[in-house]
């Protein structure tokens, strides 16, 4: 038996919703300023309008937010901190398209607010339009160098960059919003990719076909309690046993798997930290390692962090659920990731917190990967 050191993860978007633009704004004796320039009382008005969205978005009250940041962009149309947050509010109600036409505005207005390209590139990436995402950061790179964010980014453009040879571009669509990011010098133009087969097998099995022999079923699955980890909560592992039911149903009979009380004997076993550090890769969510012999997959183990990546995505059962499905494909022997944000093996993770199920694609890879001989 030897042991995969591999880990099979997503790149997430570490960078989105790491800044909001915000503004700073004062009046005195009938003079207005707005970001450090003298403003019309329009703009000064839509700057206070912008504190309130602000508020609103920190609360996850997203709806309201957003309401509040289009009328602050129709007070102050030049206000690029007003389509900044407008764009943050629009995607977190999977608005997507929308908040990248915003980002777009907003760089094109302001492009020296590092805001505007870091989550321009983070909601590409999101989208699985990885030429854009990367173009977006490379520029954010470029005209920040000693921003906090920049060493941290530079690791997302070289993991990008390093994603983008790895998964194939198939017989596809093009990503729906092509085009420089938002026009500026270091934008990469073009679209990426996106499939709409039936499957993704090919990008599933990048690393070899790997599955779990028959004479295994059912998996034994060990769920170890959270109790006494911070922040856990007592429906997590309820969430997580819904994501291996979830697979086993989407299978057509040829995963199946069984609950046990004990990690001795155990095919699977899952547990819950705290500690980011725990994870070889602190920009995720979840870590999946498998050990395999000649016949398949011999074992797993699977570690869940229950507390988010980034404070304006907190942990909810809808982000959780969708954390759970993608691990549990991992340990199922989807190693690999697609370009696709509809399916759950994408390669990154979501800003909406939104209901989240197995596309048909994951059930048909899933189906095709236990069926296919080697």
């Amino acid at each position: 038996m030897m042991s995969m050191n591999r880990i099979f993860q997503a790149i997430t978007a570490a960078a989105i919703l790491c800044s909001l633009a915000g503004s700073r704004a004062w009046c005195q004796q009938g003079m207005y300023e707005v970001d450090g320039r003298q403003a019309s009382e329009q703009e000064w008005r839509a700057s206070k309008l912008i504190v309130q969205g602000l508020t609103l978005l920190r609360q996850n009250q997203n709806s309201q937010a957003a309401d509040i940041f289009a009328q602050a962009c129709s007070l102050g149309p030049n206000l690029a901190s007003a389509h900044v947050d407008y764009a943050i509010a629009l995607s977190k109600l999977n608005k997507n398209d929308a908040a990248i036409i915003e980002l777009k505005q907003a760089v094109q207005l302001d492009p020296s607010q590092p805001s505007a390209w870091l989550n321009l590139g983070g909601l590409y990436q999101t989208q699985g339009q990885i030429d854009q995402a990367i173009g977006a950061l490379t520029e954010f790179t470029r005209r920040f160098p000693t921003h906090p964010d920049a060493p941290k980014v530079r690791s997302l453009i070289q993991g990008l960059i390093k994603l983008n040879a790895s998964i194939p571009q198939d017989t596809a669509r093009t990503a729906s919003a092509a085009g420089a990011a938002g026009g500026g010098d270091g934008a990469v133009a073009g679209a990426n990719q996106v499939s709409k087969s039936d499957d993704y097998f090919s990008e599933a099995t990048l690393t070899g076909v790997h599955r779990w022999p028959a004479s295994l079923m059912p998996l034994k699955v060990y769920l170890k309690s959270g109790t006494g980890v911070p922040f856990y909560k007592e429906q997590y592992n309820d969430i997580l046993k819904r994501a291996f039911s979830d697979w086993a149903n989407a299978s057509s009979g040829k995963v199946k798997v069984a609950f046990v009380d004990s990690a001795v004997d155990a095919n699977i076993s899952c547990s819950w930290t705290s500690d980011p550090a725990q994870l070889a890769n602190a920009a995720e969510s979840g870590e999946t390692q498998l050990a395999l012999n000649s016949k398949g997959i011999v074992r797993a183990t699977i570690v869940f962090l229950t507390v988010p990546l980034v404070a304006a995505l907190p942990i909810t059962d809808n982000r959780l659920r969708v954390t759970c499905l993608h691990e549990v494909g991992h340990a199922l022997g989807l190693t690999g990731h697609t370009r696709n944000p509809d399916d759950i093996m994408f390669f990154s993770s979501r800003i909406s917190d939104d209901p989240r199920d197995l596309s048909q694609r994951d059930k048909n890879t899933l189906v095709r990967l236990y069926t296919e001989s080697k």
